[in-house]
């Protein structure tokens, strides 16, 4: 065998390698996401008419536009941050630890607390409030944090996918990173955070003022 076919055949093995890591995964992220939502709708049915009472309250405040309780626009600003915070601090994390060898662990759990905590909500808001806020409220309530979600599966992925490309270790065992690798990481996580804030925005709008 001479040396040109060698140097193919081994760029074929390992273009098939890295297409069955990538397609392991997205049934990672994808299976965990489902499963946690899962989980999060049949909690429900855990939970007593005591909480649930308690919940349909929260849930209603929720709806009913707390912006207007509030005195001016710094106050509104902090309120709607705190409100996007859970979904900064999740992309925060799989962005700090896609540089770790716990990377795929992190996200997962990620993955499951998002889509624990979407599918409990979800759940919620269709059994004891559907009548109380509107359909319009939950359609867009399913939509938006629906979309949420997708961005966050395909930010996990792409993340999982240059953690792949950089994780080439020097005799010191450190992590030696591209300055292309980085500056497209470092686009895609603000992007991803913009459109958080856009969405978690556009939620607040719609839901809050009209």
């Amino acid at each position: 065998m001479n040396s040109s076919n060698f140097f193919y055949k081994h760029r074929e093995v390992r273009r098939d390698t890295e297409y069955t890591e990538r397609c392991k995964i997205v049934f990672q992220f994808v299976l965990m996401l489902i499963a946690s939502v899962l989980c999060g709708i049949f909690f429900t049915r855990l939970l007593s008419d005591e909480y649930l009472n308690s919940v349909l309250f929260d849930i209603s405040k929720h709806f009913n536009a707390p912006f207007r309780e509030l005195g001016g626009p710094r106050e509104i600003l902090m309120r709607y941050l705190s409100y996007c915070l859970s979904d900064l601090c999740c992309i925060a994390l799989v962005y700090l630890f896609s540089f770790s060898f716990i990377n795929y662990a992190v996200t997962d759990m990620v993955i499951v607390f998002c889509g624990f905590k979407f599918g409990m909500s979800a759940a919620l808001i269709w059994k004891i409030t559907f009548v109380r806020i509107g359909f319009a409220n939950c359609i867009l309530f399913f939509a938006l944090r629906g979309v949420l979600l997708v961005i966050l599966l395909i930010y996990s992925y792409r993340m999982a996918i240059y953690s792949l490309h950089i994780r080439r270790f020097s005799s010191n065992g450190r992590a030696m990173i591209g300055a292309r690798d980085f500056l497209n990481i470092l686009l895609l996580s603000i992007s991803v955070l913009g459109s958080i804030l856009i969405i978690n925005g556009l939620y607040c709008l719609l839901i809050y003022i009209f």
